[in-house]
């Protein structure tokens, strides 16, 4: 029976993985026409309706997210997630990061708190910066009208703790040891209005225990968070 079922879900992660292969060389291809014709539209001067090739961008990029979420879960569970250890700068990474939002989000509130000198550390820079983005986009997601985004890094104890933190609604106390679950979503009305399948804190968690690091979450309601890892140095 047991037998039985592993090779089920074993079928049905090769399914899923398949599928969002197939999926997301159409979805990328379609995100480039529409780019393609905003930038037309613009040079003939045709601005009026720009605004819906923007709504569509935003949206395959929504869509392109949940394709590549739902990959890494596949990866994951079948142990198969690959990484690239190698030396870098993880101030740089926060600025980078910092620099990508605050350029196709220009009324974000940005504030840096970066230990000096810069810490470099060795991992898997394009992972990290996944966990990262993840932070960021989570922060943006749940806040209200005042968009607000700390970035911050300290050294502790022979490790270095990296934290972003906003001004968003918060997550109660009694749900925040959850928040790294698969599919977990926090559950007040408000916030099951927005988007997602409850996957990239599980892919984050991930990620940092196989950096062999500590990931958490300290969050106030209506109040906002800060969601951290530390990583030895």
């Amino acid at each position: 029976m047991n037998e039985h079922l592993m090779k089920h879900s074993n079928n049905q992660e090769d399914f899923v993985y398949m599928a969002t292969h197939e999926l997301k060389s159409p979805v990328a291809i379609l995100k480039a026409y529409v780019q393609m014709m905003s930038l037309k539209m613009n040079k003939a001067g045709q601005t009026e309706y720009l605004f819906i090739t923007e709504k569509m961008d935003s949206q395959l990029d929504k869509l392109l997210n949940i394709i590549s979420d739902l990959q890494d879960v596949t990866q994951i569970r079948s142990g198969s997630m690959n990484y690239h250890f190698s030396e870098f700068n993880v101030n740089d990474s926060l600025r980078n990061c910092a620099e990508a939002i605050a350029a196709s989000n220009p009324e974000i509130e940005i504030e840096f708190s970066l230990c000096s000198p810069d810490p470099v550390i060795k991992g898997d820079v394009d992972r990290i910066e996944q966990v990262l983005t993840n932070f960021i986009n989570n922060g943006l997601k749940y806040s209200r009208q005042h968009k607000f985004l700390k970035f911050s890094s300290v050294v502790e104890d022979g490790y270095l703790k990296v934290s972003i933190a906003d001004k968003g609604m918060g997550i109660p106390t009694e749900k925040q040891p959850d928040v790294f679950k698969r599919f977990f979503r926090v559950g007040s009305p408000e916030q099951h209005k927005l988007p997602g399948l409850g996957l990239g804190l599980f892919i984050c968690k991930e990620i940092i225990d196989a950096h062999l690091g500590e990931i958490g979450v300290e969050s106030e309601v209506d109040e906002g968070s800060e969601f951290w890892f530390k990583l030895l140095l």
